[in-house]
Parts: structure tokens; sequence; C-alpha cells
């Protein structure tokens, strides 16, 4: 039982995602196209992509207050 508990666990951080920094970048036409964003310690460009799990994460924490997105510099 402990270590189905221990497994949970592990796969729930293994799965969770501290997102800080998120800001919009945009192409030549001055259209957002992706966000920049720290995901658990590592800078990734985000796709505005609803298929893209980091994507779909965002906007959930951005629904729920968690997080906002920053307009492009």
């Amino acid at each position: 039982m402990v270590i189905l508990d221990l497994q949970r666990s592990y796969k729930k951080m293994e799965n969770e995602m501290n997102i800080t920094n998120a800001q919009y970048s945009v192409d030549i036409d001055n259209n957002n196209c992706s966000i920049k964003a720290t995901i658990n310690g590592i800078y990734h460009s985000v796709p505005l992509d609803p298929d893209n799990t980091q994507y779909a994460e965002i906007l959930k924490q951005v629904a729920d207050g968690d997080l906002t997105i920053a307009d492009a510099d």
C-alpha cells in the first residue's frame, strides 16, 4: 500500500507543471504566435496549439487564476 501511494505521489509530481514568466511572442505581423515561459525551471517556447499539453496547462492555470500571460515586448 505504501509503495502504491508513493508511486501515485511521484506520478502526480511528474505531471505537475510549475509555470512562471509566461509572456506572448509575436510574429512579423505582430500576431501572438507562441508563449515564452519557464516550466519546471526550464525555458520553453510553447506554440499556441490546443493539442500541445503545455499550452493546455497554461490555459488551465490562466482560467484558474493561477497564471497571467504578459503581453509581448
